[in-house]
């Protein structure tokens, strides 16, 4: 559509940082991000996607691969 905005951007800093940056800059209604199974140390430290989830001042949209999605 007309409508939707595209482009590319280049931010430097912690990435949850960077996306939710980019974000408030575009002023989108919806981050979208992916996500990946969770190792240890991702659960320990936390992952990218879910400090966007808890940090961000606008709607978010996590996505996983089917593939690394355990029952």
């Amino acid at each position: 559509p007309a409508d939707v905005a595209l482009g590319t951007r280049v931010l430097f800093g912690a990435p949850w940082s960077a996306i939710e940056q980019a974000a408030r800059e575009a002023n989108v209604d919806l981050i979208v991000i992916g996500a990946h199974g969770y190792g240890k140390l991702d659960k320990m430290l936390g992952t990218t996607a879910s400090k966007v989830v808890n940090n961000a001042d606008r709607p978010v949209l996590v996505l996983r691969d089917p593939a690394h999605i355990t029952a």
